[in-house]
């Protein structure tokens, strides 16, 4: 029986409208993964992200009518992250019962704006003892509410852990495309042990597909975009 992990990476800014997520459950996405990264207002504007905490509860909400399977990416560690801002997060994550958490330190990476910042000292890095703290929190506020651990970044309810991450640690083939309609091909042509997500900023893999099976060009046409 074929039962292929089919994942979208969203920004909760791109999906308040329902009938954008019942398209995507209709063609045949079958898991959804929100970038939140905070639900704390005030770190989601040092991001730079264009949805409030109070706009990604709801699109996490009307998500839960159409997906079982959603997962949420937060990112911890930000420049003089106060712990009770951290446990905020933590306990909006636990109240929504979102069954797969990835969460992931920040990362000053080279040419941005935030590395700039970091090289002119207008923010300073977290020292390695405050981090391992809000590490160890993170880790042990959602093993006692029912989540295993499974990957270093990576949390999950039973029956919930991400195929397509088990096959990056697994040394296991898998498939990404850029926002590609492959949901058919998914279904119907490739090997049951074949997983996809399906990502917005990565390249295309493979042959190239009719613009018209592009899922973005799909989603522009409904009212609204």
């Amino acid at each position: 029986k074929r039962n292929p992990e089919i994942t979208i990476e969203a920004n909760p800014e791109d999906f308040y409208k329902l009938q954008k997520l019942k398209f995507l459950k209709d063609t045949g996405v079958n898991r959804i993964s929100f970038g939140v990264q905070s639900f704390v207002d005030r770190e989601l504007k040092f991001l730079t992200r264009e949805h409030s905490a109070e706009q990604s509860i709801k699109v996490i909400n009307n998500a839960k009518k159409y997906f079982d399977n959603i997962s949420v990416d937060l990112i911890y560690s930000l420049p003089d992250q106060k712990i009770r801002n951290l446990e905020k997060t933590i306990d909006i994550t636990l109240k929504l019962e979102i069954p797969h958490v990835s969460a992931y330190t920040l990362i000053y990476e080279k040419e941005t704006p935030l590395y700039n910042l970091m090289q002119r000292k207008k923010i300073v890095i977290n020292d390695d003892e405050l981090e391992s703290k809000l590490y160890m929190l993170f880790s042990e506020k959602l093993a006692e509410n029912g989540y295993e651990h499974y990957e270093v970044s990576n949390y999950a309810k039973k029956c919930y852990r991400s195929k397509h991450n088990l096959k990056y640690w697994e040394y296991q083939n898998y498939r990404m495309y850029h926002c590609l309609q492959v949901f058919e091909l998914a279904r119907e042509e490739l090997p049951y042990d074949e997983e996809f997500q399906v990502a917005g900023l990565l390249h295309d893999v493979g042959k190239a597909i009719d613009p018209k099976q592009h899922v973005a060009a799909a989603l522009e046409a409904l009212d609204g975009f």
